[in-house]
């Protein structure tokens, strides 16, 4: 039967990281977001694992406002009952967050709320495009870069606005690290996207807007197919990106770009009952 993983001293810890690691990486676009917070989390951050004759069989971290998990669902319970911390929320493959959500639930006394139901695309080989007029360049403009967040933060993220402070904050940073690109016409920004959370293999794309005066003349496919192409200049085999499955349109403009779905997610959020 699985078990919840125990406590780990430090030099235990190590080894713990190098098997989730490892684990994460069977699936590695599937697991991108958890791959990506393992990376980032601050020191001292231990995740949750539960264990199947020695394997590991499914595993839970904090980052921000959610949990995030990976693995079998059937291991939903195990995680939930050796997780010690309230959680706004959680982001997992479909059949994992909606077993964690019900056990969590029933656990708290709480309501699950279904936030946004995604779909996990990777790109192995670029369908390249009609092509568009413009050229790709870094976004180096903080405060142009905070009004397109908050744009695309209202269109992909109502359900967790950060507000304007954090997404200041969030174009700060973005802009230090350079991966974070407009496609410019005549000299004029008319869409975005972004490079993030590298892995041994893959990078994501996301933060993907065009503002909506300038929609609808395939600005969006054209930066996406410019920024997946960036990717694999710099190495990567695939790339990745998560869509809203309630947005047909970007769905099939990623698609068209030859993004292939690997599995679904979703993202719950819960609230006391009134």
């Amino acid at each position: 039967m699985p078990r919840p993983g125990g406590p780990q001293t430090a030099r235990e810890g190590l080894n713990m990281f190098e098997r989730l690691r490892a684990f994460l990486e069977k699936h590695e676009a599937e697991n991108h977001l958890f791959l990506g917070v393992l990376d980032t989390a601050p020191e001292g951050t231990l995740p949750v694992l539960v264990e199947d004759e020695g394997e590991i069989a499914a595993a839970c971290i904090f980052v921000e406002r959610n949990a995030v998990l990976a693995g079998r669902a059937d291991c939903a319970a195990q995680l939930v009952a050796a997780w010690d911390r309230d959680v706004p929320g959680v982001v997992a493959r479909t059949e994992l967050a909606a077993a964690w959500a019900a056990e969590w639930a029933r656990k708290r006394g709480i309501e699950p709320h279904l936030a946004v139901s995604q779909r996990i695309y990777q790109l192995d080989q670029l369908i390249e495009p009609r092509p568009q007029a413009g050229e790709l360049r870094l976004a180096e403009d903080v405060e142009q870069l905070t009004d397109w967040i908050e744009g695309f933060e209202q269109d992909a993220l109502a359900h967790e606005r950060a507000g304007r402070e954090a997404n200041r904050a969030n174009a700060v940073r973005r802009v230090k690290a350079g991966m974070t690109y407009l496609w410019v016409v005549e000299g004029r920004p008319v869409s975005m996207a972004a490079l993030a959370r590298p892995s041994r293999n893959g990078v994501s794309v996301n933060l993907v807007y065009t503002p909506p005066q300038l929609r609808g003349r395939g600005y969006a496919s054209t930066v996406t197919a410019a920024v997946s192409r960036r990717g694999f200049e710099l190495g990567y085999r695939f790339c990745c990106l998560y869509t809203d499955l309630s947005n047909p349109t970007s769905n099939s403009i990623y698609m068209k770009l030859g993004y292939r779905p690997v599995a679904d997610s979703a993202h719950y959020q819960f609230k006391v009952p009134v």
